[in-house]
């Protein structure tokens, strides 16, 4: 047995170990069963070994490979076997610095973050875009007082003389705001057709730069407004229309010549009012 040129490896255990002389590491595949004389040759490792088990059958072994294995260094090999090497690799020791892959990776983060920033500026351009003021101005509200108002109503008999639409209305009347919108319908269509059309609010004059502008603005109307300005506006309401008890709203319509021709005191009802706009508009 001493002058024998092979070595044997007693395996007892429930694995088969074969002994790397050249780079003094033990590789354990794993089997199942008992093996025992499984011969080792210096720098081979078989892929599939033919192993003798204690009854003296033979049993194959599970091929090697990284997934089948497992590399422990030895430590009484490792010390004369020159560098050290790693002993969870399969392969020498990686070189210092950064790998390929780590390079890569590196670059993907670096490409990303330029992404995540530009995206990030589009954003906040969008928003500074989004809050400068994109809406229209409000609207010029001029006080009139009783005399203004006579002069607003007021048709001259020359042949530039257009029928003229009055809606009297305040921001705190519910009727008022309910139907401001149909009346802002009715001016864009008739407005082209020779309409003349005014809005006289009887709001405060406090309102006259903030609230009836900004209703006026919210119904995108294109209309004149007027904020009728009086202590006693019972005058001004027996010049409109003496039977007028000054109730909110009203509206009145007067031809060419300034004769009032259609008057609706409360809510409108639009099929009649546009019905007395065909009429006067027909005849002048």
């Amino acid at each position: 047995m001493m002058a024998h040129v092979k070595r044997t490896v007693s395996l007892r255990v429930c694995v088969k170990q074969t002994v790397s002389l050249r780079n003094g590491s033990i590789w354990i595949p794993r089997s199942e069963g008992p093996l025992v004389n499984s011969p080792a040759r210096e720098g081979e490792v078989r892929s599939l070994i033919s192993c003798r088990s204690a009854e003296g059958a033979t049993d194959w072994c599970r091929p090697f490979g990284p997934r089948r294995s497992q590399k422990i260094a030895s430590p009484a090999l490792t010390r004369s076997a020159g560098p050290a090497t790693n002993s969870r690799s399969f392969g020498p020791e990686a070189p210092r610095g950064l790998k390929l892959n780590q390079l890569l990776s590196l670059r993907t983060q670096l490409l990303l973050l330029a992404v995540l920033c530009i995206l990030l500026t589009s954003v906040s351009v969008f928003a500074q875009r989004r809050k400068s003021p994109t809406t229209k101005p409000l609207p010029p509200v001029v006080a009139v007082d009783a005399a203004g108002l006579q002069a607003l109503l007021e048709r001259g008999e020359a042949k530039s003389a257009k029928p003229l639409l009055v809606n009297y209305w305040a921001t705190w009347c519910e009727p008022c705001r309910d139907e401001f919108p149909d009346l802002v319908k009715v001016d864009a269509d008739y407005r082209p057709k020779g309409l003349d059309f005014i809005a006289v609010t009887l709001d405060d004059l406090a309102d006259i730069k903030t609230g009836v502008p900004k209703f006026l603005r919210e119904m995108h109307a294109e209309m004149p407004a007027y904020l009728l300005n009086l202590s006693d506006p019972e005058p001004a309401i027996k010049l409109v229309d003496p039977k007028w008890s000054g109730a909110l709203p009203a509206t009145f319509l007067y031809n060419a010549q300034g004769e009032l021709v259609y008057k609706s005191l409360g809510r409108i009802k639009v099929d009649e009012l546009r019905a007395a706009l065909n009429k006067v508009l027909s005849t002048e």
